[in-house]
């Protein structure tokens, strides 16, 4: 739509204007909130990011949704809002391994390394090319001391970056 165009020419202004009238004209559909949420965490007002794509979720339950509220409330530290939104990705799909990473960096944060170390390798069987639960759960081996562990994870990001 009109906002889209807007915002892949860089008038943010203009963008929120034409998700704003949108969301008047059709109510009921979530993706004006969700673009609206996208642009304001991109300007750093979460407050108004959160309530709009709370307002997305609340007319459409979505991946997507939770995961922006997830990021959101990661990036602000709060770390019980992003383990129910996490917990919301699961039940929609238990082999989501962006779910599985945020609640690993949240026991990270809060210096829980033996269940960062579970969240991570979870992280590593859902998804094995990728090298982030390799170099988070190498960060994880690293505060509890098994280096030797940390080395050969960090081997293995270099071996997957080596691949691309």
């Amino acid at each position: 739509g009109l906002g889209n165009i807007a915002l892949s020419m860089g008038d943010t202004t203009a963008a929120i204007d034409f998700y704003s009238t949108a969301i008047e004209l059709t109510p009921e559909d979530p993706a004006p909130h969700n673009n609206l949420g996208t642009i304001f965490a991109a300007q750093g007002l979460l407050d108004e990011a959160i309530s709009e794509y709370q307002a997305a979720l609340e007319l459409e339950a979505s991946h997507s949704g939770y995961l922006n509220l997830a990021l959101l409330f990661y990036e602000s530290q709060q770390h019980t809002e992003v383990l129910t939104y996490c917990k919301s990705m699961l039940e929609m799909n238990p082999d989501d391994h962006q779910a599985r990473m945020l609640i690993g960096m949240v026991a990270h944060d809060l210096g829980e390394y033996d269940k960062a170390i579970d969240d991570f390798t979870e992280v590593i069987r859902l998804e094995p090319e990728a090298p982030d639960g390799f170099t988070l759960r190498a960060l994880a081996y690293r505060q509890i001391g098994d280096q030797a562990r940390a080395d050969a994870d960090l081997a293995k990001v270099a071996t997957l970056k080596a691949k691309k």
